[in-house]
């Protein structure tokens, strides 16, 4: 005999029956009849609650995560790429939802910051050492660029040129350099150089009579010669009884010639600089007339041309007329060769045929002889 407590009425059965259609519709009668669905009935009503509180607390989340992330669009950004990244890595939970709470939040935030300000700081240590090297190198380049400016102006002061001397009107080469007598004098040397392959002559100029120009040869010539740079060019004043170069020259008598056959003074401590760097004189200095002859005589002459050899590629004497004289005679024979002036229209004949045998008879190897008043000729 069934008890009250554990039979059921048709009525009651219809009614589970009902309850049991609202929760699952396509459940029956039987299993309920059986006592194995009403378990399972609770059980699932115990999950549906479960997954309700956790629906509810994630609507919750949301709605925190809504709110900061309208007050920081950032922090969106990052939890969206966080979801794709966790998505794309493990893609069994690309249907799961990344929750995250308000400290998580915070916390990588927090981080984020202390991130950017540990770049900023390293960021600026390179920044203020570049400045520092920056500095360095235009302290450097300042200082080179005084010191270049510094050498400039040295230098150009160095090589200031002097103020022009008072060069005689006479010296061609040297107020008119494009004229036609510069060019004259510039064929002139043309000459003398073809007939020495080496490069290297010694020439004293010397005239019949006195007047004839021969100082004023002798210098332009030795201009035209100083304009080949690479070669160093003297002129010599050896008329020691009228000498004239250091009045054409526009410089003051002082030691010269004669204060070297003398013993007073030395061969470098006469010969004098001009404004061409590589074009030298020396004047006759001063004695008496009477010992002229004298001291041309002496051994020493021959000694002085030598040294002016070794010393100088051109090197240019000027004497007395070999006529008047006999200096030339001497002094022609440290120098072997000899170029003879000649005075066109004004040198009698007999006067220069007089001059060649005298100097042929002193050993003096006559080079040229050259006619002024007209552009100068060579003879052989």
């Amino acid at each position: 005999m069934k008890t009250k407590e554990t039979l059921k009425t048709n009525t009651d059965v219809q009614n589970d029956q009902q309850v049991v259609t609202e929760l699952n519709p396509t459940m029956k009668l039987a299993d309920i009849e059986t006592g194995t669905q009403v378990q399972t009935l609770e059980k699932q009503d115990v999950v549906q609650r479960v997954d309700d509180d956790i629906d509810e607390k994630q609507m919750m989340v949301e709605s925190s995560q809504t709110s900061s992330e309208q007050t920081d669009p950032k922090m969106k950004k990052n939890r969206k790429s966080r979801q794709k990244n966790s998505d794309s890595s493990n893609p069994d939970l690309q249907s799961e939802p990344v929750i995250l709470s308000d400290v998580d939040l915070t916390t990588e935030k927090e981080s984020q910051h202390s991130t950017s300000l540990n770049e900023l700081e390293v960021k600026l240590d390179e920044i203020s050492q570049n400045v520092e090297q920056t500095g360095e190198l235009i302290a450097e380049s300042t200082d080179t660029t005084r010191e270049l400016i510094e050498s400039t102006e040295q230098i150009a002061t160095e090589i200031q040129p002097e103020p022009t001397p008072n060069y005689s009107p006479l010296l061609v080469v040297h107020h008119d350099r494009g004229g036609k007598i510069a060019e004259e004098y510039r064929a002139l040397r043309t000459n003398l150089l073809s007939k020495y392959p080496d490069d290297r002559f010694c020439f004293m100029v010397t005239s019949a009579q006195a007047a004839e120009g021969k100082t004023v040869t002798c210098l332009n010539l030795g201009l035209a010669m100083a304009e080949r740079l690479d070669r160093r060019t003297i002129v010599v004043d050896y008329n020691l009884r009228n000498g004239k170069m250091a009045q054409l020259l526009g410089v003051k008598t002082g030691l010269g010639v004669a204060d070297v056959l003398l013993g007073q003074a030395t061969l470098d401590e006469v010969i004098q600089s001009t404004i061409y760097p590589n074009l030298f004189f020396i004047q006759a200095g001063k004695i008496a007339p009477n010992q002229a002859g004298e001291l041309l005589s002496r051994s020493i002459t021959k000694d002085i041309v030598q040294q002016l050899k070794q010393n100088y590629e051109y090197v240019l004497i000027d004497t007395p007329a070999a006529n008047t004289y006999s200096d030339a005679g001497i002094t022609g024979l440290a120098a072997n060769d000899a170029l003879l002036v000649v005075q066109m229209n004004k040198t009698p004949r007999e006067q220069i045929e007089r001059a060649i045998l005298s100097l042929q008879a002193a050993n003096v190897n006559i080079a040229g002889i050259l006619l002024t008043h007209r552009q100068p000729r060579w003879f052989n």
